[in-house]
């Protein structure tokens, strides 16, 4: 009994071409994978968090990462409220920002993730609108975490915020 070769001398040429096809285009794939996991992983990653003082229904947060970066993170209106549009506005400082995304999730009930990519407003500032989900308690208290990628790596800013249920 004969075994079976891959490239057998009883198969048609195109099937040979179509094994040596398919194998390279595996390997050019996983190549691809690799390296496109290894530069992301390779990035430097930069964490920082606001003061807990700060209040993002009176003003602006800013999450510091040291003496000249930082992340500024603000919303329109003030007023926050569940089902309302809500307008997010980044500004970063210290590093060059190319993309920025926002991700909220309830602090003490699963709200689920709210994720919103930004719009570059090439000067620094990142700017979206969104709208929060209602919570059946009266009061919902708020992450969001701001993830900005840019040459020097992935910056992200945590935020802790609160929103009231409008009495009507």
């Amino acid at each position: 009994m004969r075994a079976s070769l891959p490239f057998d001398r009883d198969r048609p040429e195109w099937w040979h071409a179509a094994v040596v096809g398919t194998g390279l285009a595996a390997l050019l794939g996983s190549l691809a994978y690799l390296l496109t996991t290894h530069w992301q992983s390779s990035r430097p990653a930069f964490e920082a968090t606001a003061a807990p003082g700060c209040e993002l229904h009176i003003g602006p947060c800013t999450a510091p990462f040291d003496g000249t970066r930082f992340i500024q993170l603000e919303f329109e209106p003030k007023a926050l409220r569940p089902i309302q549009p809500l307008r997010v506005r980044v500004e970063t400082a210290g590093f060059a920002a190319d993309t920025a995304q926002i991700e909220f999730s309830g602090i003490h009930m699963n709200m689920g993730l709210i994720r919103s990519e930004l719009s570059n407003a090439h000067d620094g500032s990142f700017y979206g609108d969104l709208v929060l989900p209602v919570c059946a308690r009266g009061h919902m208290a708020w992450r969001a975490i701001v993830s900005v990628q840019g040459a020097a790596g992935v910056h992200r800013a945590t935020f802790r915020f609160e929103v009231n249920r409008s009495d009507g």
